[in-house]
Formats: C-alpha cells, sequence, structure tokens
C-alpha cells in the first residue's frame, strides 16, 4: 500500500475550535471552521473549488501534517479513518 501524505493550513484565528474538533474525531479541511465551509454542500464558490480534490481524493490510511495543532509551534500528525 502507498501511503499518502497530506499538508494544509488553518485558519490560525480559530486554532481552539478546529483542536477541539480534532479531538472529536472531525479533521476539517484547514479553513473549515463553519458550517458554510461544508464541502459536503458541494460549494461552487471559486474561492473554495480548488479544496474539492482533498475532498474527493482522501483516502482511509492518508495521512495529514497539520501545523499549530494543538499550539502554534506544533504540527500534528493524523490519518484518516475513512474515505
Amino acid at each position: 500500500m502507498t501511503v499518502c501524505y497530506w499538508g494544509y493550513r488553518i485558519d490560525v484565528n480559530n486554532i481552539a475550535f478546529l483542536q477541539k474538533e480534532l479531538q472529536e474525531g472531525r479533521l476539517r479541511q484547514g479553513w473549515g471552521h463553519g458550517p458554510a465551509h461544508d464541502l459536503r454542500e458541494q460549494i461552487t464558490h471559486p474561492d473554495v473549488s480548488g479544496h474539492m480534490r482533498m475532498f474527493r481524493e482522501v483516502k482511509k490510511g492518508h495521512i495529514f501534517l497539520v501545523p499549530r495543532l494543538p499550539d502554534w509551534d506544533s504540527v500534528s500528525i493524523v490519518e484518516a479513518t475513512e474515505d
């Protein structure tokens, strides 16, 4: 099996929220801190359409490098538990 790695930036104004989501088993796409950012709703706005690639291609077992979580000087390593 080939391991795939993903990395992305997060909204640094929402570190606490994104950390809480991660602790509850939800890895939000880097900037996804609100309901309007839910890619399951098939957002087509040009500002977010580029993020659909990650949404479509992430598979169980892929590894994520998440900078700034749980704090500014850290990087979390997270494994996707489902596609």
